[in-house]
């Protein structure tokens, strides 16, 4: 051995060939650029010392639990890998031909290791969960025929796996040739019921698009000449092997977040991005960065990778106006065009500002939020990255209250698993379904291909409804606050639908809908109508545009019968409004809370149900809203 420096190494100690298999790894190493240590390389050479060949020997040499090393065990195995890869490459082995793929041998993307029903490790796509030499080779030959992103590729192979346990037990199940209808119902049946890896049970519509993907590799198989001898009565037949679609759970109210915890979130906004990293990007710009993400998912309602891949330039100024140039990646409908409110422009223009001043890989140059290195997937911020910064942000803030009250009267806290980036787009389209938009309307804001999705988020669940109405039927009183409940939820629903401010029980009004009231909507004179609790924010309404109508009638000279007629009215209501609040004051606290929560939900009912144009003001940074 020759004298070495603290920073050399030498290969003298190894037999001839190892030393020439250890140069051709350290060199691949050196090409990648990755940084070589020669501590790191002394200790592998000590392992390695008295070995005739590495890629002759593997199961002989020393691994990475010869050393506690992490750093020499990463190394070793970096070692083996390229040694066996330029042997395989010698002897003319085609990586793609192995039933076990090395990932890196191959620049494909690593599938995600969560929720996959095949097996991932060390950077390897196995094959071998699929039993059938025939139906492995049509999955293999797709991956390398296709270069599938990472999901692609992990559905594909986890369509083969589920269709392969069912294969296994039927007596064709290896033969291509001897497949048929009853098989294919196995194959089905499998799908039916198959389960994640957690073992809950997976959503009927999950299930039938992984059937989907099975039947399309088959079709692809077929047309590529991999399964010439694969029977063609191994096919779907569309009423026998349907998977049935989920229906829409009118029960589940969708995934939006209160508005008085988006509140919340914006009073601790500073906290965003607080102690992560990102590449080599400053602290504050990954804070600013990341601050602006929150804002365009909340003030925009786009999906987590449609503001991961916004570009540079994707501010557009027309006619006074600003809007949002972005691309609907999941509807190939690109280039479209949202309305975008002032502060959010602002917000996007503080971080192109930031952004001009970092120096940032090239690949990243397009987009407004650049991706982590040069070597990335996608040359934009990743929704992974997206997600990590928003849930690590809301384990963050120290307390987020829900708008349920505890025994002790206390809000509850709320469940922070519930926000993650897509939980935005909800409540974004969620507000404007409460606030009554028109349905057209929203759909087009939000950019929806169906209608009927548009429409889940103006449904209210059955059980909250009918729970509400529950509660509020026997409260409803006369125009004198006299108890006169409705005996039942649907009576209450039909009257619900002829006043604005009130139900109504004149026959011919609940009849035409509220358009045949004989007396003018003079509702706090009429004997028909019924208040309750849920109605006074519109009584509250009525009153002050009762008001006004009396200021604009006293100014252009209206006849004294015109003025005392609205006074009246004005009085009448008032009396309404008394009787309801001192109905409630008079509760005792549970019940007032049980009632008021009620109402919020029959006026979200009746707001879904309104075509009345809304305002478009986007929510602003400061301390929630405090709810009496």
């Amino acid at each position: 051995m020759p004298f070495l420096l603290q920073n050399e190494f030498s290969l003298v100690p190894l037999e001839e060939t190892t030393r020439l298999e250890l140069l051709y790894a350290l060199q691949k190493r050196d090409a990648r650029g990755q940084v070589l240590r020669p501590t790191q390389v002394r200790k592998i050479v000590k392992l390695f010392a008295g070995i005739p060949s590495v890629a002759l020997a593997l199961g002989a040499t020393p691994g990475p639990s010869d050393t506690t090393c992490t750093a020499t065990q990463s190394l070793i195995k970096e070692v083996k890998r390229d040694i066996t890869r330029g042997l395989d490459a010698y002897r003319g082995i085609d990586e793609t031909a192995k039933p076990v793929w090395d990932l890196r041998a191959l620049d494909t993307p690593l599938p995600a290791r969560t929720r996959t029903g095949f097996r991932v490790r060390e950077g390897e796509i196995d094959f071998t969960p699929i039993l059938q030499p025939w139906l492995r080779e049509v999955a293999m030959h797709w991956a390398r025929t296709t270069s599938p992103g990472s999901s692609a590729l992990r559905d594909r192979l986890l369509a083969c796996t589920i269709a392969s346990r069912a294969l296994a037990t039927r007596r064709a199940g290896f033969d291509p040739a001897g497949l048929g209808f009853a098989d294919m119902t196995a194959v089905v049946n499998e799908f039916r019921v198959s389960v994640r890896r957690d073992g809950k049970p997976r959503s009927n519509d999950s299930r039938a698009r992984l059937l989907n993907i099975f039947t399309e590799l088959l079709e692809f198989g077929r047309i590529e000449g991999v399964l010439d001898d694969l029977s063609p009565r191994f096919v779907l037949h569309t009423n026998e092997h349907r998977i049935k679609r989920d229906k829409v759970d009118e029960d589940n109210i969708g995934k939006a977040l209160p508005e008085s915890v988006v509140a919340q979130l914006d009073k601790h906004v500073d906290l965003i991005g607080v102690g992560m990293t990102y590449g080599s990007m400053p602290t504050d710009c990954i804070r600013a960065m990341f601050r602006t993400v929150y804002v365009l998912l909340r003030d925009t309602g786009r999906r987590p990778n449609e503001i991961g891949a916004l570009g540079l330039g994707c501010l557009e100024y027309d006619g006074g106006e600003y809007q949002l140039i972005w691309d609907n990646t999941k509807a190939r409908r690109l280039r479209r065009r949202l309305p975008l409110d002032r502060d959010t422009v602002s917000t996007v223009k503080e971080w192109t500002s930031v952004r001009e001043r970092l120096d940032l890989p090239s690949r990243t140059l397009p987009f407004l939020f650049p991706a982590i290195t040069d070597n990335a997937a996608t040359g934009h911020l990743t929704t992974g990255n997206i997600g990590v910064a928003i849930r690590t942000w809301a384990d963050s803030i120290p307390e987020l209250h829900s708008e349920e009250i505890g025994p002790d009267g206390a809000p509850l806290p709320f469940e922070r698993s519930l926000i993650y980036p897509y939980a935005f787009r909800h409540t974004f389209c969620q507000r404007y379904a409460d606030a009554g938009m028109p349905q057209h309307v929203l759909q087009d804001l939000m950019d929806h291909k169906s209608a009927d999705t548009t429409a889940a988020y103006y449904k209210v669940s059955i059980k909250m409804k009918r729970e509400a109405i529950n509660t509020i039927k026997s409260l409803t009183t006369d125009r004198f606050g006299t108890p006169a409940p409705m005996r039942s939820s649907t009576a209450y629903e039909m009257r619900s639908v002829a006043v604005a401010f009130g139900n109504c029980i004149e026959p011919t009004n609940v009849k035409a809908g509220g358009k045949a009231c004989p007396i003018r909507f003079q509702c706090a004179g009429c004997g028909s109508y019924r208040p309750d609790p849920s109605y006074l924010p519109a009584v509250e309404e009525h009153i002050r545009a009762l008001k006004a109508d009396r200021e604009v009638a006293a100014a252009a000279g209206a006849a004294e019968f015109v003025i005392w007629n609205l006074d009246d009215q004005i009085a009448a209501f008032q009396a309404v409004r008394e009787n309801q609040k001192e109905k409630l004051a008079s509760m005792p606290d549970e019940m007032r809370h049980e009632v008021e929560q009620a109402s919020k939900v029959l006026r979200k009912l009746r707001a879904g149900a309104s075509t009345g144009a809304v305002s478009l003001g986007m929510p602003a940074f400061g301390p929630p809203e405090v709810v009496a």
